[in-house]
């Protein structure tokens, strides 16, 4: 089966005088209207692979969300523009059914309190494409929502952050390099012998390697896309950084978190109490310690301290180590219940000493679920977060391997 890709022909920005005919391999003309009212008009070569088998006269086929974001970006980087994802829709389970995107340099400049005066590439630009899935068809389909960019085309890519980012097999390659011991400058040289288009820097690998050494201390897959948030090291950043997951300031909201946590125990203190292996009154006692630094006798304690953040804010809990990482669900309340499916990571890392807050990107694996959660302790409405998240959970599981600890996607 295959989508019409409505007006991809149009080379992301331009006329389509040709009716879409995007399966031949025509030229394609693109319009950029530049912001002294001129126009500049770039022509490109849309391969008919590019766009799938275009065998069927001017229909294409997107395979997936990732096929859809490389196509776009590969087209708009040959034409001196760069797109990002302006917002996703996603269903209950984390899958990607709408995206839109749009150029780099789109939006306004958010003015910040600070006396530092600074520039900014944003020109408030108004292109905008849409990409859609259907269930039907179990393909993707590309719209455009506006042709038009309020800027001159970049002249030199290479200058550009964009440009200088890893692909994954790159990035699996720094990695193994990485475990090798081979030096930051001859994994650079290395690459670029590879493929003479890249434009990393010395600075590209030295971010890869910490990101690479993180997620491993972590058990964060190395390919996963993610966000590290650093939180306060004084022995409350595991309560720090549940705050930041939960959007809120870290250093105003981590005693809350203790608080609400307590809170939770107690309302629940008879079921917790035959439910937890560790002491309950010991647990209490472990968050009722106020101030900063927090020596180690209160610091956070997972997996239990993980059950009563879910069910308190009715959240998925991610708790990461090298020692064990584990998925938490909240007990008594199912997926139905839920307006927005929510979930919160948090890594241990350093040794096993430091907390920092964690933010997946895309439908990343999911680790095994804590033996709290079980049909024992669990409502039936509960059960369904376990069969939404199948096929997450299952992932992991494929993937994790214990002699490593970590999991690696590039298998």
């Amino acid at each position: 089966m295959v989508a019409t890709v409505e007006t991809a022909a149009k080379g992301l920005g331009g006329d389509g005088g040709d009716g879409g005919d995007v399966g031949k391999g025509v030229r394609r003309r693109w319009r950029r209207r530049v912001s002294c009212g001129a126009e500049m008009v770039a022509t490109v070569e849309t391969a008919a692979k590019g766009l799938g088998d275009g065998g069927d006269g001017g229909k294409g086929v997107f395979g997936s969300h990732e096929e859809l974001m490389n196509w776009v970006q590969n087209l708009a980087r040959s034409l001196g523009v760069v797109v990002v994802t302006k917002r996703s829709n996603k269903y209950p389970n984390g899958f990607v059914y709408k995206v839109v995107i749009m150029c780099d340099r789109g939006g306004k400049y958010k003015v910040k309190d600070s006396s530092k005066v600074s520039g900014t590439k944003k020109t408030d630009c108004p292109f905008e494409l849409e990409g859609k899935y259907s269930i039907e068809y179990n393909s993707w389909t590309l719209t455009m929502i506006c042709d038009e960019h309020n800027h001159p085309p970049v002249q030199h890519m290479e200058g550009h952050p964009y440009a200088k980012r890893l692909t994954d097999d790159e990035f699996s390659l720094v990695a193994e390099l990485t475990r090798m011991n081979v030096a930051p400058r001859d994994i650079l040289s290395i690459l670029k012998e590879r493929n003479l288009s890249n434009a990393s820097t010395i600075s590209t690998i030295y971010n890869a390697r910490t990101k690479i050494r993180m997620s491993e201390q972590a058990g964060i897959p190395t390919r996963v896309d993610y966000r590290c948030h650093n939180v306060k090291g004084d022995g409350n950043c595991g309560f720090r950084a549940m705050a930041v997951c939960l959007g809120l300031d870290e250093e105003k909201s981590y005693e809350y978190i203790r608080q609400q946590m307590r809170e939770e125990l107690q309302n629940r203190y008879d079921i917790y109490k035959d439910m937890f292996v560790r002491d309950v009154n010991s647990l209490y006692h472990d968050l009722c310690f106020f101030g900063s630094p927090c020596p180690e006798e209160h610091w956070m304690k997972m997996p239990e301290a993980g059950v009563l953040i879910a069910n308190r804010f009715g959240v998925i809990i991610h708790s990461l180590s090298m020692s064990d990482s584990t998925t938490i669900f909240p007990f008594w309340s199912g997926p139905e219940e839920s307006q927005h499916h929510r979930a919160l990571t948090i890594a241990l890392v350093f040794g096993e000493t430091h907390y920092v807050m964690v933010e997946l990107q895309g439908e990343s694996p999911m680790p095994v679920i804590t033996p709290y959660w079980n049909l024992n302790n669990i409502s039936r409405s509960a059960v369904r977060w376990e069969t939404m998240y199948k096929s997450r959970l299952e992932l992991y599981s494929q993937l994790y391997r214990p002699e490593s600890g970590f999991v690696d996607l590039s298998d």
